[in-house]
């Protein structure tokens, strides 16, 4: 009877961590009306001192985004998860590829978070905006990710378009 109580523990706690809030990471791209490229990267952990930086590079028929360990950023003894949102000007019309890249510490290779398919109507210009939430993402404020995004059999880190 013991036995049988201690792999019921076991197993409630398997499924607790499986569960976790932790794996609800997601990543998407609108192209918003007014010419701009907007990237969500919501529940992404980070140190809970690094201010998050980003830069784009186009080359071909890729657009790499890379969110950076921006200036001013410190090292905490603790993770948050926060909620990112990227704009950007709008490569010209077009086809591309989207990476986004997660932010590391400096001399490290940058591991990839998502690749996207972003299609290109219309051109823009100009530098990229990053908001961030506070530690624990944003309270309200935040648009909810599109509804096919609730599909509760996608993996902890999932990559939708």
């Amino acid at each position: 009877m013991l036995r049988g109580l201690c792999g019921l523990a076991l197993a409630l706690a398997l499924l607790l961590l499986a569960s976790s809030p932790c794996a609800a990471e997601a990543i998407w791209v609108e192209l918003g009306e007014d010419g701009l490229v907007d990237v969500w990267h919501i529940d992404v952990e980070y140190n809970c001192c690094w201010l998050i930086a980003a830069d784009t590079q186009t080359a071909g028929g890729v657009v790499d985004l890379f969110e950076l360990r921006g200036p001013g950023s410190e090292d905490c003894i603790c993770m948050c998860e926060f909620d990112l949102h990227f704009s950007f000007a709008a490569p010209p019309p077009g086809e591309y590829l989207l990476r986004v890249w997660y932010a590391v510490y400096p001399g490290e290779e940058p591991p990839l978070a998502a690749e996207l398919p972003l299609v290109i109507p219309a051109a823009g210009a100009g530098p990229v905006l990053v908001d961030q939430s506070p530690c624990g993402g944003w309270a309200t404020g935040v648009p909810d990710p599109p509804r096919w995004l609730e599909n509760p059999s996608f993996s902890a880190i999932r990559a939708h378009y």
